[in-house]
């Protein structure tokens, strides 16, 4: 488990609105298994996923993903599964260069556009940590409609998540009708090291 220094908040519109603001700290638990992780990141009872990682050569493939949000104290879960191959990390540093997928639900699915933006030095705990810095776009249609953006920067070393700056813009069908919703937060990786 890896604890985060987080800042962000969801909000819908529905019924005059309700924000919940993202805690300081937020935890992502990786769980091995045959071919990478699970991957899971906790936020609030009311927000969480859970990706299935597999490592590809030099990348890491999306294989499924799982969504939480909670809307008007009704809990929605949606479950994507990702046509192969969907990279969450590209398997090339080359900067320009491009990847993609999708990955579909039952009743939604996600079109992701991805960029490479290069490779970076960054700061953890003190610490001098070579990174890669992708940016993607995900379209979002069906039941959710609308888009995120994300800027992700990965540890060269071994593909660990250092930091994530989101945005998403969506309109969601909900117990209580069509809502519209957005969510934007910034999560910067606290050590290198696992909590024990």
């Amino acid at each position: 488990m890896y604890l985060y220094d987080t800042e962000g908040s969801f909000e819908v519109a529905l019924f005059g609105g309700s924000k919940h603001r993202y805690p300081d700290r937020t935890t992502v638990t990786l769980t091995h298994t045959p071919c990478g992780a699970d991957m899971r990141w906790d936020v609030l009872e009311e927000r969480w996923e859970r990706a299935v990682l597999c490592s590809a050569g030099d990348g890491i493939e999306v294989r499924e993903f799982v969504t939480f949000h909670e809307f008007y104290e009704q809990g929605m879960t949606r479950h994507f599964r990702c046509r192969a191959p969907t990279f969450l990390h590209p398997p090339t540093t080359d900067a320009g260069s491009s990847f993609g997928g999708r990955c579909a639900s039952p009743d939604a699915a996600a079109e992701i556009a991805g960029t490479v933006v290069g490779v970076e030095d960054m700061t953890v705990a003190g610490r001098p940590v070579a990174s890669l810095r992708v940016r993607t776009e995900e379209t979002l249609t069906g039941a959710v409609q609308g888009w995120r953006r994300s800027e992700i920067w990965f540890a060269r070393s071994n593909g660990l998540m250092l930091k994530r700056v989101s945005r998403t813009q969506a309109r969601a069908s909900t117990p209580g009708g069509p809502t519209d919703y957005t969510e934007k937060f910034t999560m910067s990786i606290s050590a290198l090291d696992p909590l024990r």
